[in-house]
């Protein structure tokens, strides 16, 4: 098993021995233990940590109170709390403040090492994702525009290369997917690196469009061209003259 450097905070050295020797037999032979939860931030402030096993009650500093600091500072460190008092208020507190699971003294040994392997896991993916997009944002510039967007798929950065050859032209692009996906995301993008920047992206969705109206909303219509047309009215499309219109759920028009 691939080392890692572990942190273990607690005010007990016979539960730092315990845990860290229970660590290293597993595997884990980086394994940090540290007393006093006051010398914590500067300890992370100098040492790259991957992990954090933190007890609550300790008479320098509670806890929680460090959860919260670590947290604001370090979100990508997944903390574990433990703890000999099994709160369900302590638990949720801890979880609403950052912290990736909670577990009590003594642990079970199967579902410490289990949960020490799922937060590893869980930040080693994190960190494969951040230096995927870093490096692709880093590549050009004005791939800065994606750096909003997240993901930890290979294939979605192929979307984000796609984007960037078709943005540039004056081709009619489909954008496929399931709801949800982003399409409308994708389609902006598309314009943010286009020549039509400077002017309006138009989202239109087609499916809330009455088909009796439907021409009329397009393209719009003069007054007087039937009735109910009290006033000249601009369409979608020459709202977006210039610009990029984006026609979502162009699935579900009607096929005449």
């Amino acid at each position: 098993m691939e080392s890692s450097p572990i942190l273990v905070v607690d005010d007990e050295s016979s539960y730092l021995e315990l845990v860290k020797g229970l660590l290293n037999d597993v595997g884990y032979k980086n394994v940090l233990t540290e007393m006093n939860p006051l010398k914590v931030m500067p300890l992370l402030e100098r040492t790259d940590i991957d992990l954090i096993l933190l007890d609550v009650y300790m008479p320098e500093m509670n806890g929680l109170e460090l959860l919260e600091k670590i947290y604001a500072e370090y979100p990508g460190i997944p903390v574990i709390i433990v703890t000999a008092v099994n709160e369900v208020e302590i638990a949720l507190k801890a979880v609403k403040l950052g912290a990736y699971e909670f577990i009590t003294k003594p642990p079970n040994t199967d579902r410490l090492f289990l949960t020490i392997q799922r937060a590893l896991s869980k930040r080693l993916l994190e960190t494969e994702r951040d230096s995927l997009r870093k490096d692709f944002v880093e590549g050009k510039p004005e791939r800065r525009v994606f750096s909003d967007l997240i993901t930890d798929s290979p294939l979605m950065y192929k979307v984000f290369e796609l984007v960037e050859i078709f943005a540039p032209t004056n081709e009619t692009v489909l954008i496929a997917g399931e709801t949800g996906t982003g399409k409308d995301l994708i389609a902006k993008k598309i314009h943010d690196l286009s020549p039509r920047r400077d002017y309006q992206f138009i989202p239109v969705n087609l499916a809330s469009i009455s088909t009796t109206l439907f021409e009329s909303e397009l393209f719009g219509h003069r007054k007087g061209t039937f009735t109910g047309a009290d006033n000249d009215k601009m369409g979608y499309f020459e709202s977006a003259n210039k610009g990029t219109i984006f026609l979502d759920e162009i699935g579900e028009l009607p096929m005449h």
